[in-house]
């Protein structure tokens, strides 16, 4: 998050460093919601650039469409009884995300 905060507007030079922070959490605690949620709302984040840029390419942008769903699913799983408001708004993006590339 404090890299995120550090840029005001992301470039992908800085994608791989703030997924690195972002997996690491997930790895190291496997079991917390917030680095669930925030591993998949980045990845949601880098697919919204990626539409905005119009660089709908497949190939590359679909691993992080596949990163974002499972991040979302195990934050929902995680804080189900924990983090009701942020859960409303990860089942919401998963939505998103399942409309837009589901086919």
């Amino acid at each position: 998050m404090w890299t995120q905060e550090l840029h005001e507007t992301l470039e992908q030079n800085d994608f791989g460093l703030i997924l690195s922070a972002y997996k690491n959490a997930t790895i190291l605690h496997d079991e917390w919601y917030k680095a669930w949620h925030h591993w998949a709302l980045f990845n949601f984040d880098i697919v919204s650039y990626n539409e905005n840029r119009q660089q709908r390419n497949r190939t590359g942008g679909i691993t992080y469409v596949v990163m974002a769903v499972d991040g979302f699913i195990r934050s929902i799983a995680l804080g189900v009884s924990k983090a009701r408001g942020h859960v409303q708004q990860d089942i919401l993006r998963l939505l998103t995300l399942w409309f837009r590339y589901g086919s």
